[in-house]
C-alpha cells in the first residue's frame, strides 16, 4: 500500500471534518479525507497498518470508500487517506420510502462483500457510516471493520451495544451476521424511535397498518426480541422481502 508522511500534508489547505475524539481527528479536501489516529500506542498503530494493508488486497465495491494511502510518521502508521464524498448521512434521510430503499441496497452490498471476503464484517453498521449522495450511497470508516484472522481493533454501533445490554448477551459477537442484525436494529429504530427491547407487540401491529413492510419484517422482529442469550441468525433484508 502506498505511503505518505505526516509532513507531506499541508494542513493550511485542509478543512476539519470532525473534532478530535478518542479514536481520530479527520480533515478533508475536495478529493480525500485524512484520518489521523489519536491513539499513539505503538501496538495499536502497528495493528492499524496491518489491517489497512489487508484491506487493500480485498475486493470491495467502488462505493466502499476504502483507504488508499497510509500516513506514516517516524516509521509508524499514524493515519490513512480515503476518498471524500460530499454527502448526507443516511440518518438524515426523512422520507421513509427512500430510507428503506437505501437499507435494501446496503444489505445487498453487504452480502456481496461477505461472499467475496468471508473473513470480513463491516462491524459498525449505522446511519452515520452510510453516506447518501444524490441517488447513490457509500460506506465510510472502512478501517473500523472486523477481520476474523487479525487481532486488531474494530467498532460496532451504539444501537448494537444497547441491544446486547438490553438482552443481557454477555459476549459481543461481531461477524457477518452481526452486520445484518445491526441493519435491522437501525431500521426498527428509524420506524419506532426506540430500541427493539422496548417495542411492544401491540405497538408493532398498530404501526404495521401504516407501514406494510413491517409485515415482511415481523419474523425478524420476533427473532430479535427472543435472542436466548446469544445474537440470533437473521437473513439479509433483500432475501426476506424476496421470499414474500
Amino acid at each position: 500500500m502506498k505511503k505518505i508522511t505526516l509532513n507531506d500534508l499541508n494542513f493550511k489547505k485542509l478543512k476539519l471534518l470532525t473534532n478530535k475524539t478518542s479514536e481520530s481527528i479527520i480533515y478533508y479536501d475536495k478529493n480525500n479525507i485524512y484520518k489521523l489516529f489519536t491513539d499513539i500506542n505503538k501496538v495499536f498503530l502497528k495493528e492499524k497498518q496491518e489491517k489497512l494493508e489487508y484491506l487493500e488486497r480485498c475486493y470491495l465495491p467502488e462505493n466502499f470508500l476504502k483507504p488508499h494511502l497510509i500516513i506514516m510518521d517516524n516509521s509508524l502508521c499514524v493515519g490513512c487517506v480515503a476518498p471524500y464524498k460530499k454527502s448526507n448521512h443516511l440518518n438524515n434521510v426523512n422520507m421513509f420510502n427512500i430510507y428503506l430503499k437505501h437499507c435494501y441496497l446496503v444489505s445487498h452490498d453487504l452480502q456481496i462483500v461477505h461472499n467475496h471476503n468471508p473473513q470480513i464484517a463491516f462491524a459498525d453498521v449505522h446511519g452515520r457510516n452510510i453516506l447518501i449522495h444524490k441517488l447513490s450511497h457509500y460506506f465510510c470508516d472502512i478501517d473500523g471493520c472486523f477481520i476474523k484472522d487479525l487481532k486488531v481493533s474494530y467498532c460496532v454501533s451504539n444501537n448494537y451495544d444497547n441491544y446486547l445490554d438490553d438482552y443481557n448477551i454477555k459476549e459481543e459477537v461481531v461477524n457477518q451476521n452481526s452486520d445484518k442484525v445491526q441493519l435491522y436494529i437501525m431500521l426498527f429504530f428509524k420506524i419506532f424511535h426506540k430500541n427493539i427491547y422496548y417495542i411492544s407487540e401491540s405497538e408493532y401491529l398498530e404501526k404495521m397498518k401504516g407501514i406494510p413492510i413491517l409485515k415482511d419484517l415481523y419474523s425478524v422482529f420476533k427473532t430479535l426480541q427472543n435472542p436466548l442469550h446469544e445474537v440470533p441468525e437473521v437473513p439479509y433484508l433483500q432475501e426476506l422481502i424476496l421470499k414474500k
